[in-house]
């Protein structure tokens, strides 16, 4: 978890990109993927859950305030049909049901291990729920 931090986290839009290659120290043309993005959406919150107590206290507040910067650029990133595009960032890229999946399940992830974001509301929760769904 911290290796993808380390590598593929843009620190100013707080979203994860596509890759990154240790020849050309590169992300890959600087794409944030849809659904790489939805791997650590969930996976953080996950990862919080299952290491539980052993997780050290500064670990944990790292990865809290990864995953609370990244679902609040998420949450500002989401397409008009209530789903996120294959590259986030790129509104003409189509919309993407898997990724979308699952960014709403991390996102329902944290919320259930009571990580509360603003912005996440049952209103934004149910749309995007919806139009996985359709």
């Amino acid at each position: 978890m911290l290796v993808h931090t380390k590598y593929l986290l843009d620190r100013e839009s707080g979203l994860f990109y596509h890759g990154w290659n240790f020849e050309t120290k590169s992300n890959y043309g600087g794409n944030f993927w849809c659904r790489g993005n939805s791997w650590l959406t969930l996976g953080i919150p996950l990862f919080m859950k299952i290491m539980g107590d052993r997780l050290p206290k500064y670990v944990y507040d790292y990865l809290l305030e990864i995953h609370v910067n990244q679902v609040t650029a998420l949450i500002d990133w989401r397409g008009e049909d209530h789903l996120w595009h294959t590259i986030i960032t790129d509104k003409t890229s189509y919309t993407e049901t898997s990724g979308s999946a699952g960014i709403l399940a991390g996102i329902l992830t944290g919320l259930n291990e009571g990580l509360v974001i603003e912005g996440v509301t049952s209103a934004f929760i149910e749309e995007s729920l919806q139009a996985i769904l359709e």
